[in-house]
C-alpha cells in the first residue's frame, strides 16, 4: 500500500507508475492539464495547429475523416444530439431534468436491434416520454412517425387542459 501525494488516498502499488508518488489516475489528470496548457502556450504548437486547420488541404482531410467515421458509425450522430438535448441548458429536456444515461455501445445495439440501417431517416424515440434516455426506454423509428407521435401527444395534452379548465 502506498499513499498518493495528490489525492491523499492509500492505494495498492499496482495503481502507481514506477518511481511516481501520484497514482495513475492523478498522474493522467496532471498530464492532461499540463498538455492543454502547453498546447495553448507553446508558440510552435499553436502555429502547427493553425497551419494544419487553416489550410484548405488540412480542412478537407479533417472533413473526409469525419465523414468516413460517421458513415461507418451512423449511430454516433444520434448520441451526439441526445447528449446535446440533455446537457445544453437552453434546451427544454435540460429544464425538465431528462438525462442521457445511454452509452455509445448501447446506441449501437439499438441501431442494429431496431434495424435503423434500413430506415430512410432514423430517429431515436423514448417509449416513455417522461423517462430518461436509457437502453430500455429508447427505440429507433422513422422520423415522420416520431413527429406524428409528438403532434398527437401535444393535441392530447391541449385537449386535457381544456377539459380541466371547463371543470
Amino acid at each position: 500500500m502506498k499513499k498518493c501525494y495528490k489525492c491523499k488516498k492509500l492505494k495498492p502499488l499496482t495503481d502507481f507508475y514506477k518511481g511516481c508518488d501520484e497514482c495513475k489516475i492523478c498522474k493522467k489528470e496532471i498530464m492532461r492539464v499540463y498538455m492543454r496548457k502547453y498546447r495553448l502556450t507553446h508558440p510552435r504548437n499553436r502555429e502547427n495547429e493553425r497551419k494544419y486547420h487553416l489550410t484548405p488541404i488540412g480542412r478537407a482531410k479533417a472533413r473526409i475523416r469525419r465523414v468516413r467515421y460517421l458513415k461507418n458509425n451512423p449511430w454516433i450522430l444520434s448520441l451526439y444530439w441526445i447528449k446535446r438535448r440533455c446537457n445544453y441548458p437552453k434546451q427544454s429536456y435540460f429544464a425538465r431534468g431528462i438525462k442521457c444515461l445511454i452509452t455509445s455501445q448501447e446506441v449501437k445495439q439499438l441501431w442494429f436491434r431496431d434495424k435503423a440501417y434500413l430506415m430512410k431517416r432514423p430517429s431515436v424515440d423514448r417509449i416513455n416520454s417522461l423517462g430518461n434516455y436509457t437502453f430500455e426506454n429508447c427505440r429507433y423509428m422513422e422520423l415522420i412517425e416520431n413527429q406524428r407521435r409528438k403532434k398527437e401527444y401535444i393535441l392530447l395534452v391541449k385537449k386535457f387542459k381544456k377539459t380541466i379548465h371547463r371543470l
